[in-house]
């Protein structure tokens, strides 16, 4: 694991990033689809039931922190179901 960019420092292009997504199915595969947009997603987990929860999700998103993000696939457009 890397040390963590310092204050007033960009993390290096092509740094991996996870993201933690956590609430309804249907609101981590939006939020995991948006994402395909803002970065170079690497990887989109499937969801996980929350610990205690019977209605909420967890979704790991990883991403590479390139300058420019590339178009979402068609297959993982639509997110994690």
């Amino acid at each position: 694991m890397s040390a963590p960019a310092r204050s007033g420092q960009p993390a290096p292009a092509g740094a991996i990033v996870k993201v933690r997504l956590s609430g309804t199915r249907r609101g981590c595969a939006e939020a995991a689809r948006r994402l395909h947009g803002l970065f170079y997603v690497v990887a989109v987990s499937e969801p996980y039931l929350e610990p205690g929860s019977s209605r909420l999700v967890q979704v790991f998103v990883r991403v590479r922190l390139d300058l420019h993000p590339e178009p979402p696939p068609a297959a993982a457009a639509g997110g994690p179901q």
